[in-house]
């Protein structure tokens, strides 16, 4: 049975239906729009959202369709550097997790999350992996991964920076045209298994 809505203003049943697209992104993920339903009573002239419920639902069901979009492209796009197999065994996860993930209907926050930070660093992190998170051999490998990462700046961005280590310290400093970022030292002891960043900072040009 359809539900029967009615003017908040004139409690009229003589209503005209809109739809409108309304702009939705998760982050990392395509665009999408929702068709949201929007009234006009044809007695008293009143717009709006007299049926915020069916909104909501739509909105839900978008948001459904988006995560587990997102969830199969985050998967897709590391499955092109690594097997499955290889990233559940790294991160100790049960065996066919990821295609669990990847087929699922509605994959959790949780999982979402931990496929963005995945996709966007995953050298860096199956590396980090492979020595078990180590924070002595973690630190030396975010050290290469940031040296990489200046590098790359300054090949595509214009700029300088200079990169060093001395014993267990590491110093980077980085200039580029509309930005300052400066790493004076990074000090990891294998000894204590401690890490002490001593200064960083970083200044935009805006």
């Amino acid at each position: 049975m359809e539900k029967i809505v009615n003017c908040p203003l004139c409690k009229s049943i003589d209503l005209i239906v809109h739809f409108e697209d309304e702009a939705h992104q998760l982050t990392l993920g395509a665009p999408f729009n929702v068709k949201k339903k929007i009234y006009e009573c044809s007695n008293c002239g009143e717009i709006g959202e007299f049926d915020r419920s069916a909104n909501a639902v739509a909105l839900k069901d978008g948001l459904k369709e988006a995560r587990h979009s997102l969830c199969r492209t985050l998967i897709t796009d590391i499955q092109a550097h690594y097997s499955m197999s290889t990233t559940e065994k790294l991160f100790e996860l049960p065996a066919r997790t990821l295609n669990g993930w990847k087929s699922e209907g509605d994959p959790s926050a949780v999982s979402l999350a931990f496929l963005r930070v995945l996709h966007t660093y995953p050298e860096m992190l199956h590396e980090a992996a492979k020595v078990r998170f180590d924070s002595y051999k973690c630190t030396v490998i975010l050290a290469k991964h940031g040296q990489m990462a200046f590098k790359w700046l300054t090949e595509h961005h214009g700029g300088r920076y200079s990169f060093g280590t001395a014993g267990t310290k590491i110093n980077i400093e980085a200039q580029f045209p509309d930005s300052h970022a400066v790493v004076n030292s990074v000090t990891s002891s294998e000894e204590d298994d401690s890490d002490q960043l001593s200064s960083f900072s970083f200044a935009s040009g805006d």
